[in-house]
């Protein structure tokens, strides 16, 4: 009989120790899914985070060559604006005897009358205006453009050519730049 209670403590203990086994094991395995889902969810965090960042990396990189190029394209558009500008206030000044003479009376149509003063004018243009200009009105050559700046004691009127492109290019660009690049 007391070979029958040892043999049943043994087997009890071997069963306990068995059954500790077993749970050590599952322990172990349910700490080390533990520790592998915990090591997945924060490799994935990190990949998340590091995408995140690489996203807002290559965004702002985009924005940033973004504006570059509509700076460079501004600049083309400016530039291709001066240009016609340029070549335009050329032609003018280029323009054929008959028709500068037309231009020069009619920019000399704005002169107040009857007013004594000076001309500034280009040399083209001093040659058109001293042919119809009162006689009280000096006019000199001494501009190096064409068109011309009226001085009187209490007045200034600047009618150059390129002052009157200049003014133009104010009024007429924001709605050039619509036709042009729209």
């Amino acid at each position: 009989m007391i070979d029958d209670i040892l043999k049943a403590i043994d087997e009890k203990a071997e069963e306990q120790i068995a059954k500790i086994l077993k749970e050590k094991e599952e322990s172990f395995l349910a700490l080390e899914n533990d520790y592998d889902l915990a090591t997945r969810k924060k490799q994935r965090e990190q990949m998340d985070l590091a995408l995140k960042r690489t996203t807002k990396e290559i965004e702002d990189f985009e924005k940033m060559l973004q504006i570059r190029l509509n700076f460079k394209m501004q600049e083309e558009k400016n530039r291709l604006i001066k240009e016609i500008y340029h070549e335009a206030e050329e032609k003018v000044t280029c323009l054929g005897e008959t028709e500068f003479k037309k231009l020069i009376k009619y920019l000399a149509s704005y002169l107040p009358h009857g007013k004594k003063g000076h001309i500034s004018a280009g040399e083209k243009t001093a040659k058109v205006l001293r042919s119809f200009v009162d006689s009280e009105i000096r006019v000199e050559n001494d501009l190096n453009e064409e068109g011309f700046i009226f001085k009187s004691h209490d007045v200034e009127i600047d009618l150059r050519i390129s002052q009157a492109f200049s003014q133009l290019r104010e009024a007429v660009n924001p709605e050039l730049i619509k036709i042009l690049f729209s």
